[in-house]
């Protein structure tokens, strides 16, 4: 089960909103917040008319009021609700595929050190370009070449590297995915 969280409140305890992506969420489950990993139970599920659910699944937008939590700033936008086994990875180094669309007129070129915000479903978060590994450029001719470990790329190239954030998210790795 996961369910990125996309915002929180607080009435007589927290409930968070957000889109389960997979799995079946159960009045009583015990989960676990990542990437924190703060251990919660679900008390209650409200669905999209906030009528009050035994379940949900995947695809639907609910409200979840959670038990465990003490303080309302424990839970944040980007968070992600799971289960407590097997927990969802998190870090703060991943390796990605981009497709570098239009850089910025002032900072025409991306190299080691790029300063950028990452988009990952509800968490948006401030990254840093750590090694570009690849990178496909198409000239003006509209032939493509592959460059291993290029110091600099421009805007058009599709590039694989290695970001840094500066606290930890969560996310699945690839190779766990279906």
């Amino acid at each position: 089960m996961r369910m990125p969280i996309l915002d929180k409140m607080y009435d007589r305890g927290p409930i968070v909103f957000g889109k389960i992506e997979s799995g079946t969420l159960r009045n009583g489950d015990k989960l676990c917040i990542m990437p924190q990993n703060l251990p919660v139970q679900v008390v209650n599920i409200y669905n999209g008319k906030d009528e009050a659910v035994a379940y949900a699944l995947p695809g639907e937008n609910i409200k979840v009021k959670l038990f465990g939590i003490e303080d309302e700033e424990q839970v944040d936008r980007g968070q992600v609700l799971c289960p407590r086994d097997p927990l969802m990875p998190a870090t703060e180094l991943l390796e990605c595929e981009l497709q570098i669309l239009e850089l910025l007129e002032y900072k025409p070129i991306m190299s080691k050190g790029y300063q950028c915000i990452i988009h990952i479903h509800t968490v948006s978060e401030e990254a840093t370009l750590k090694d570009i590994i690849t990178s496909w450029e198409t000239d003006d001719k509209g032939e493509v070449t592959e460059k291993k470990a290029p110091k600099f790329t421009k805007s058009g190239a599709k590039i694989i590297c290695r970001l840094s954030t500066r606290i930890p998210i969560a996310m699945e790795k690839f190779e766990t995915l279906p």
